[in-house]
């Protein structure tokens, strides 16, 4: 969830090449996900993939494929690489390993940790001078984006809302609190507008769904929707889509009215996972409309019924018992509304595959404590015996 922003962090502190740290990262995950999956060959495995997901994946890799052999776009092969390794097979070990002893509330308090680790950081970096903002006034690192930042700023704070709720000992709600302090400035800064609106709803969903936490979230959003300073430059940037579209916007838009013409062309195959003559990073930006580029009607049907299942097992079951892990499927999934790809959304479908997995698992466990148990027959006849021999 925040690891590569940790290894953003780390690349600022060490000076040195960006690929000398983040890939050795990416390989590390990718090796803890081969290494969980090998576990399998000595004892089975709890889990079970899901079946949606599993064919998600199996028809975008061979998108993605397709793109790379026989397709020739140039930006095709490191995409594939890059699903296979930071997306794909984390997903499935997270999938095939979570089981009952899964603790949401020690997952979040490492959660908190580090994001709150990245977060000081980016800070700590800034005040030292070591460096300096990018992309005019907003916040940045060398190896994240605003947006990334923005991302896990906006992650710290919900995890510091779920620690300050449900942790009792006063340390953790000091660092909850003091996370918050920190976090907030840090996402206003990074001036992108998707992480304030996918944090906003993460958090109107973690209290909505629970008439205690509704009682703390909305009250608090509400002050603090008067108390931004109105004018930092994310406030601008929201003001600006009621009075024109930035070039940002409008360059997206205009990626977004190609794949949609794409999509119309190409209605039941799809056309490409990318067009490669908008250039590098010219996805969509836009989760069901990329999934209907790139796989047609059956892609954007498969990423429907992903995000419907998942909230159909968030509202049954996994929101009762992981409510956290579900705050942050919404805001990925809201944050992919806005900027991302499929191929490098490690994030959304670690989450999908996560939540999805607690509903069998759940479900698995319900039916095992209400399924009914055969009675003992001959202890029942020698007890019947034995009370007709004392009468």
């Amino acid at each position: 969830m925040v690891g590569f922003p940790l290894a953003a962090t780390i690349v600022g502190f060490a000076g040195t090449d960006t690929r000398s740290i983040t890939i050795p990262y990416r390989i590390l995950v990718f090796s803890l996900a081969t290494l969980i999956l090998l576990t399998g060959l000595l004892s089975p495995l709890r889990g079970k993939p899901s079946v949606i997901l599993l064919l998600f994946f199996c028809l975008y890799f061979f998108r993605l494929f397709y793109d790379t052999n026989f397709a020739n776009n140039q930006f095709a092969p490191d995409a594939l690489q890059f699903f296979l390794v930071a997306t794909m097979m984390p997903a499935f070990a997270i999938a095939l390993t979570l089981d009952h002893k899964f603790d949401e509330a020690l997952f979040a308090s490492r959660l908190l940790l580090a994001a709150a680790l990245s977060v000081v950081g980016y800070n700590v970096l800034i005040y030292t001078g070591r460096i300096s903002p990018e992309y005019g006034a907003r916040a940045s690192l060398t190896a994240l984006n605003p947006i990334a930042l923005g991302h896990v700023a906006a992650t710290a704070c919900i995890a510091a809302t779920y620690i300050a709720m449900y942790r009792r000992k006063l340390v953790w709600i000091l660092i909850a609190v003091l996370t918050l302090t920190i976090s907030l400035p840090t996402l206003i800064a990074a001036g992108s507008r998707g992480p304030m609106v996918a944090l906003a709803a993460a958090l109107i969903w973690f209290g909505m769904t629970n008439k205690k936490r509704a009682l703390v979230i909305i009250p608090a959003l509400t002050l603090g929707a008067f108390l931004l300073p109105q004018d930092a430059l994310l406030i601008e940037r929201f003001r600006a889509v009621f009075i024109g579209l930035d070039l940002s916007s409008l360059a997206r838009l205009e990626l977004q009215e190609a794949a949609l013409a794409d999509f119309m062309e190409n209605p039941f195959f799809g056309k490409h996972f990318m067009d490669a003559s908008f250039g590098e990073g010219s996805w969509p930006h836009n989760y069901f409309l990329e999934a209907a580029m790139a796989m047609g009607v059956p892609g954007l049907v498969l990423a429907s019924m992903l995000v419907i299942g998942s909230f159909k097992a968030a509202v049954t079951c996994v929101n009762q018992t992981n409510p956290l892990l579900v705050a942050l499927l919404v805001q990925t999934l809201v944050a992919a509304q806005f900027s991302g790809s499929l191929f490098g959304n490690e994030k959304l479908f670690a989450l999908f595959s996560a939540v999805l997995a607690l509903e069998k698992l759940n479900k698995r466990q319900a039916y095992v404590s209400n399924e009914p148990r055969e009675p003992n027959t001959r202890r029942a006849i020698k007890s019947i015996r034995v009370s007709g021999f004392s009468r």
